[in-house]
């Protein structure tokens, strides 16, 4: 299966997050040019699951996990 746009945006985003840890929110948001907000419920997201990037963090929320 192929990933669609907004995936390959939202793993970009993690993968990020996830290997600039040390990094402050605003300098993330910026980097990705995004918000604050998106960058601390990633941050969230990923310390819920021990910075592990899972399958249901990628795919959009109409779409269901196969």
């Amino acid at each position: 299966m192929t990933m669609t746009k907004f995936e390959k945006k939202r793993t970009k985003f993690l993968t990020f997050i996830s290997e600039n840890l040390n990094h402050t929110n605003l300098y993330i948001s910026k980097k990705l040019k995004i918000s604050t907000r998106t960058v601390t419920r990633y941050r969230k997201l990923l310390r819920e699951n021990d910075y592990k990037i899972l399958k249901e963090h990628i795919m959009h929320g109409n779409k269901e996990a196969e």
